[in-house]
């Protein structure tokens, strides 16, 4: 519901200034509940499953996502801020507070929010730029060859 509603609510703000791509993973009732409700917008695009993750996503200003940890440590590697959308709990808690105390995104967590804060970033780069800039500063693009490489020398 709340995907439904940022999206339902986001054809308010001015046509032009955002492109949403949405990543449903494979065709659901929530793909085609979301492809019902955006009415064939030209500022939404749904995916099911997407083969190139990474491609898509080195290409966006902001992820809008939960704090999962495989998103999360993707999107920093490639310098893409976060929105978290939730708190989660254990581990998800652990990884919106890291995120969001290192400066790689920002918890909203409401649609009224998170629009207010994408409103913001068009009428001010510097938002976005900062955001950018802290995301690549924590994020690890080549952590797992540098493991890999400690591995392979301790086995030598």
């Amino acid at each position: 519901p709340k995907t439904v509603n940022l999206l339902v609510e986001s054809s308010k703000m001015k046509k032009g200034s955002l492109i949403w791509n949405v990543v449903c993973g494979k065709p659901s009732a929530f793909s085609k509940l979301l492809k019902e409700s955006v009415d064939d917008r030209e500022d939404v695009r749904i995916f099911n499953y997407v083969t190139d993750f990474l491609s898509l996503l080195r290409r966006m200003d902001f992820v809008v996502t939960k704090p999962g940890g495989l998103i999360l440590a993707e999107a920093m590697a490639l310098g893409v801020p976060a929105l978290l959308v939730s708190r989660g709990s254990g581990q998800e808690a652990a990884n919106c507070e890291f995120i969001v105390s290192h400066g790689g995104g920002v918890f909203l967590n409401s649609e009224k929010l998170i629009l207010k804060f994408l409103d913001n970033a068009i009428t001010d780069p510097s938002i976005i730029l900062g955001l950018k800039k802290m995301a690549k500063k924590i994020g690890k693009p080549d952590s797992a060859k540098k493991t890999a490489n400690w591995i392979l020398a301790g086995l030598k």
